[in-house]
C-alpha cells in the first residue's frame, strides 16, 4: 500500500518537482491510506545504507527534513520520523541560497556512540551544493543535534557536493560524494568530528556523469558502486548500477575489463529489468552471515512510482553478482533460477542460469571482453580471434631492436614478451625507429603492444622513410604499467627495408613500448637473413645508449668494467667495474663533464675475457 507520507518524497530528486509527476486527483488518492506497506511497495528515492539498532533496522531517503522509516523484519517499514521536523538549519542558506528544506540522498553511519547522518543540500542543475552532518546517539529515542557543514561546492567547482556514502576500514573513515560534472570524489573523515581532515584534499574515483556512490571492503579489495544513466524520471528512467574494484580505498577503481572508473570504466551489475526500471543508489546491509543491498527503483506497473527494494549480494570470481529473486517478505519461499528456494544459482552474463545446483560454471571473459567470446593472446601478446578482427601473429619486432630511440630499455614492470620494453622519454619530440623490411609495396596492419600507466593518453605521429602517414594515433591509458594493452595502425609500406618513425606529441612523450607485431607473411625482421652471421656475445649484450646511460642485455650475472674514450684513444672517464644482474641493465656515463661529441665506449666481461665497443653520440 501507499501511505501519505508521499507528499516528502522528492520522486524526481534533481529534475523535477513531485507535483510535475502527479496530478491532483492521484495525490488526493495517497492520503488515504494507512502508514504501514510491503517491502515491495514502500515509496522512497535515494534510500540510505540499513542500519539495524537493537531490534530495528532503519533507512534514511531523500525527503523534506531528512526522513527515515524502520522495520522489524526488512519487510514492513513504518515512517519513524524526521531530522528537521520543522525548518532547516540557517546555515544552509549561505551555501546553497535557493535551498528548500528538500535534502537529498542522505547516508547514515555508527561512530564514536553516536549515529551520523550526511545529508545533502543543493537545487536541480546547480553545483551550489552542500553535505552537512547531524548526530543523535539513538534512533529509537532520538536526540538530533546538528553539526553543520561538512563540505561544500559552488559554481566554480569542478564536483558537486551531494550523494555522501561512508566507509570505515583498517583505521580510516572515508566519505565519498559527487554527482555530474568531474564525478565521484573521496576524502578522509576525521573520526572525532565526522568531517573532513583537508577538504581540499581529493581522490578522484569515477566520471562520464556518475553519482550515488557507495564502497564497501569486501575479501581483498574496496568495491565502488555507482550509477549512471538518467535518474529520477519514472518509467523513463536509464539509471544502472556499476562497480569497480582495488586493493586500496582511493583506487584507481578497475572494473572487470581492467578499465578505470574515472576513465569511463564500471561492470554493470543491475539496470533495468521487467517492471523494475532504472534501479539505483546502492546501500549496503549485512547480518548473520548474509549480505544485503538496498536500492530504489521505478515500478512500471504504477506509473513510473519509486519504490525500495532489497536484494541478496553474492559473489563470483571475487566480483559481486545481485539476486533480485529475494524477498524478505517471503525469504523462506524464494527460489533461485534453478528453482531451489534459498538456492544459491543466478544468471550468468551470458544469460544461463548457473552455480548451485546446476553443476554449471558461469562464462568467461576473453581477451576481448567478450562474454563467452573466443578470442585468445596470442604468442606476440595480442588478443587476436573472436571479435577482434585480428589473425594470430606471424612475426614482431622487439622494442629493445629498435634503431634509434629516446628513452631506456627496461624490465622492471612486468608482462612484456621478450627480454623487456623500451621507455620513451617524456618529453614532446622523443622518437623511436624501427626497421621492417616487406616483399612487395602493400598496405599492412601492424599491432603496438604498450602500457601506458598515467591517466592520460600518450600521443604520437607515425612516420614511414621520412613521410608522415598517421597525424596521430592515440594510446589511452589501463591501470597500471604492467596493463599491456594494444593498438592496430595501418601503413604503406614499400618494397625492401622501410624506417617507421614513432614521435610523441606531447610533453608526457609516449607509451612503454613491448612489441611491435604483423601477421601478414610478406612482413619480416629486415635482420632475420643475417642473424646467423651475428655474433653470440653481441646479440647477448645489444649495446643501446641515450640519455646518458647504456642499456646492456646479460644473460647472466657477471662483473664487467666499463670507461669511455675519445677518437684518439685518450681515456675520458676513468673505468668502472660492478656486477651486473641478468636482463636488462643500465649503465650511467656522465657525458655532461667529456662535452659534445663521439666517443667510444668499451666494455669487459672479466670472467670470459669478451670485449665490447660502441661508438656513442653525446649532444650535450
Amino acid at each position: 500500500m501507499l501511505v501519505n507520507h508521499y507528499y516528502s518524497l522528492d520522486l524526481n530528486k534533481r529534475r523535477y518537482s513531485l507535483k510535475t509527476i502527479l496530478n491532483p486527483f492521484f495525490l488526493s488518492v495517497f492520503t488515504c491510506f494507512v502508514s504501514v506497506f510491503a517491502q515491495k511497495d514502500y515509496g522512497v528515492h535515494d534510500p540510505s545504507t540499513i542500519v539495524k539498532e537493537n531490534d530495528r533496522y532503519y533507512t534514511f531517503y531523500t525527503s523534506n527534513g531528512v526522513e527515515y522509516a524502520y522495520s522489524t523484519d526488512l519487510c514492513t517499514w513504518h515512517r519513524a520520523g524526521k531530522i528537521f521536523p520543522s525548518g532547516f538549519p540557517q546555515w544552509i542558506t549561505s551555501y546553497v541560497s535557493s535551498f528548500n528544506g528538500h535534502f537529498w540522498a542522505p547516508d547514515v553511519f555508527y561512530m564514536n556512540n553516536r549515529w551520523h547522518v550526511y545529508y545533502s543540500c543543493s537545487s536541480f542543475g546547480s553545483r551550489q551544493s552542500a553535505i552537512g552532518l547531524a548526530t543523535s546517539p539513538s534512533l529509537s529515542n532520538p536526540q538530533w543535534n546538528d553539526e553543520g557543514m561538512v563540505v561544500y561546492t559552488n559554481n566554480s567547482s569542478d564536483h558537486n557536493a551531494i550523494d555522501p556514502a561512508i566507509i570505515r576500514h583498517d583505521g580510516k573513515v572515508w566519505m565519498v560524494y559527487g554527482s555530474f560534472w568531474s564525478g565521484i570524489v573521496m576524502t578522509e573523515i576525521d573520526s572525532t568530528t565526522g568531517k573532513p581532515i583537508n577538504r581540499n584534499a581529493l581522490h578522484y574515483l569515477a566520471n562520464n556523469d556518475p553519482e550515488a556512490a557507495s564502497i564497501i571492503h569486501h575479501g581483498d579489495y574496496y568495491y565502488l558502486f555507482f550509477n549512471r544513466g538518467k535518474c529520477c524520471d519514472g518509467v523513463n528512467s536509464t539509471y544502472y548500477i556499476n562497480v569497480g574494484r582495488y586493493p586500496t580505498p582511493t583506487g584507481p577503481y578497475l572494473d572487470k575489463n581492467g578499465n578505470r572508473t574515472s576513465n569511463g570504466g564500471g561492470t554493470t551489475i543491475l539496470k533495468t529489468e521487467g517492471r523494475f526500471i532504472g534501479p539505483g543508489h546502492f546501500g549496503f546491509f549485512s547480518e548473520n552471515g548474509k549480505e544485503y543491498m538496498s536500492y530504489h527503483y521505478y515500478d512500471a506497473s504504477q506509473n513510473g512510482v519509486s519504490k525500495l527494494k532489497i536484494s541478496t549480494l553474492l559473489w563470483q570470481d571475487g566480483w559481486p553478482v545481485v539476486n533480485t529473486d529475494f524477498d524478505p517478505c517471503t525469504p523462506d519461499t524464494a527460489k533461485d533460477c534453478a528453482g531451489v528456494k534459498g538456492g544459491s544459482a543466478y544468471i550468468d552474463n551470458c544469460g544461463v542460469c548457473v552455480s548451485g545446483t546446476t553443476d554449471k560454471k558461469p562464462c568467461q571473459q576473453d581477451c576481448n571482453g567478450d562474454w563467452g567470446g573466443s578470442a585468445f593472446v596470442d604468442t606476440c601478446g595480442i588478443c587476436a580471434g573472436g571479435k577482434t578482427g585480428l589473425v594470430s601473429c606471424s612475426g614482431l619486432l622487439q622494442g629493445e631492436d629498435a634503431l634509434e630511440f629516446d628513452g631506456v630499455f627496461e624490465n622492471t614492470n612486468d608482462g612484456f614478451i621478450g627480454r623487456g620494453y623500451l621507455n620513451m622519454t617524456n618529453e614532446k619530440g622523443s622518437a623511436v625507429t624501427i626497421s621492417l623490411c616487406s616483399d612487395i609495396s602493400s598496405d599492412f596492419s601492424l599491432i603496438l603492444r604498450y602500457a601506458n600507466g598515467s591517466s592520460t593518453d600518450r600521443i604520437l605521429s607515425v612516420s614511414v622513410n621520412d613521410t608522415v602517414q598517421i597525424d596521430s594515433i592515440f594510446f589511452p591509458p589501463g591501470s597500471s604499467w604492467t596493463d599491456w594493452k594494444s593498438v592496430r595502425i595501418a601503413l604503406k609500406l614499400l618494397k625492401g627495408n622501410n624506417l617507421i618513425t614513432f614521435t610523441s606529441l606531447s610533453n608526457e612523450g609516449g607509451p612503454n613500448l613491448d612489441l611491435i607485431a604483423f601477421s601478414d607473411k610478406h612482413l619480416h625482421d629486415c635482420a632475420i637473413q643475417s642473424k646467423e652471421t651475428v655474433k653470440p656475445q653481441i646479440k647477448n649484450l645489444n649495446l643501446r645508449f641515450s640519455n646518458g646511460l647504456i642499456s646492456c642485455y646479460m644473460s647472466k650475472e657477471t662483473t664487467i668494467s666499463y670507461q669511455l674514450y675519445n677518437l684518439c684513444g685518450q681515456t675520458i672517464l676513468p673505468a668502472v667495474t660492478q656486477r651486473i644482474k641478468p636482463g636488462i641493465n643500465h649503465l650511467k656515463l656522465n657525458t655532461a663533464s667529456a662535452g659534445r661529441g663521439v666517443y667510444l665506449f668499451v666494455l669487459e666481461e672479466k670472467d670470459t675475457g669478451k670485449r665490447y665497443e660502441k661508438l656513442i653520440h653525446a649532444w650535450h
